[in-house]
């Protein structure tokens, strides 16, 4: 192995391999394997636990002197902290043995080469029959919806991860904390047959953060997957994620929850039209009006009653304000019900539309935000997110 690159054009490539898994979030051994394949050399930023596999693959065009199929593997702090030393110059890498020397005119520089065996993901494992293609920008801005409740690392919730699921008629995206449920449907995305997988929380993150980076550029992303050997891979254009996932199907996850079934369609005791920002400002103005009220500590909790159709929210102290809103169903004279503030200032502010749709089911205690009325079959994308109520 033996070739030429601008020394700025490769260490950019490699600031964001490490970007992404920078956070303690992430890995904390990451290596990185170099390969050449004819004109181009392919790295792979590669993390893995027990638990969790992820590689991440990008190439860049170079001038090969010296081509052989073997990998290189390397420390990626080393490799970066090296290459951030040089100003932008070509550069001249070369295998010696167990070293990769870097040359330039300011001299020769030696890095140990690794010995690992690393266990990366064959690509003769994924058939076409199980590929599914959406845009990026699209793909980015389901999860930038739902990321929020996805939970963190110190609670440990039932999906731990993004569920995605696709079918011959329309495809879903599912996340939650727990407590807040949200479903991103999109119907012109569609598979021959029924898939479900669910990504982890980790791997969904670094995702998020590779489409980020490419936003400008509306590429098609290919999801590939195995059910049997777990692995899902996203290739974009400039580059290729790959990563562990929970299969649904698998023997030993039997009991998975069915989770697209977890939000009702029919049923609600009430259905309401509301504006998005005076529901979303008005939580607001109650919650820095009830801090005045109750010696700066902020309140948790809202409650939401209506008598009549007249719609307030109050707390506990019962400060109250009023919001106007259309009725569309009510089959109760009068419902109250509680949910936390900051579940439903998130809800609201990752939310665009100018008017949502809020079905109460007082039997089950629980809320559903949506963005289109469940009768309307024209729209292709909407969003239905679901919030526990507390006891009141």
């Amino acid at each position: 192995m033996h070739f030429f690159i601008y020394s700025s054009t490769l260490l950019n490539k490699l600031y964001f391999l490490n970007e992404i898994n920078k956070k303690k979030l992430y890995f904390k051994n990451i290596y990185f394997i170099l390969e050449i394949n004819k004109k181009k050399l392919i790295i792979t930023s590669f993390s893995n636990t027990e638990d969790y596999s992820i590689h991440v693959y990008t190439d860049i065009y170079i001038y090969v002197k010296e081509n052989t199929r073997e990998k290189v593997i390397i420390d990626s702090k080393l490799f970066t902290e090296i290459l951030s030393t040089f100003t932008k110059e070509i550069i001249s890498i070369k295998k010696d043995n167990d070293t990769l020397n870097i040359s330039s005119l300011q001299g020769s520089f030696k890095i140990p080469i690794l010995r690992k065996k690393l266990n990366l993901i064959r690509g003769d494992l994924f058939c076409n029959n199980n590929t599914i293609f959406i845009f990026s920008n699209l793909l980015l801005k389901i999860l930038e919806k739902i990321i929020f409740s996805i939970g963190n690392v110190k609670f440990k919730t039932i999906l731990n991860g993004v569920y995605f699921q696709f079918s011959p008629y329309e495809s879903y995206f599912i996340s939650t904390n727990n407590l807040v449920l949200v479903k991103y449907t999109v119907k012109y995305i569609k598979s021959n047959k029924n898939i479900k997988f669910i990504v982890p929380r980790n791997s969904i993150y670094i995702l998020h953060k590779i489409l980020k980076y490419e936003k400008n550029s509306n590429n098609n992303v290919y999801i590939k997957y195995n059910s049997k050997e777990n692995y899902v891979i996203f290739l974009s254009k400039n580059y290729i994620f790959s990563s562990k996932i929970l299969n649904i199907d698998n023997k030993k996850n039997k009991k998975q929850q069915n989770y697209n079934s977890i939000i009702p369609t029919k049923k609600f005791d009430v259905l309401l039209i509301i504006n998005r920002v005076l529901f979303l400002n008005t939580i607001k103005r109650l919650l820095i009006l009830s801090k005045l009220l109750e010696n700066k500590k902020i309140e948790k909790f809202i409650y939401l009653q209506i008598i009549n159709n007249e719609f307030s929210i109050f707390n506990r102290k019962n400060f109250s304000l009023k919001i106007k809103c259309k009725s569309i169903y009510n089959s109760l004279q009068k419902i109250k019900m509680g949910f936390n503030c900051k579940f439903l200032i998130e809800i609201l502010s990752h939310l665009d539309n100018d008017f949502i749709y809020f079905e109460l089911y007082n039997s089950n205690k629980i809320g559903v935000l949506k963005t289109n009325f469940y009768k309307n079959k024209k729209e292709m994308e909407f969003i239905s997110i679901l919030i526990m109520s507390i006891i009141v």
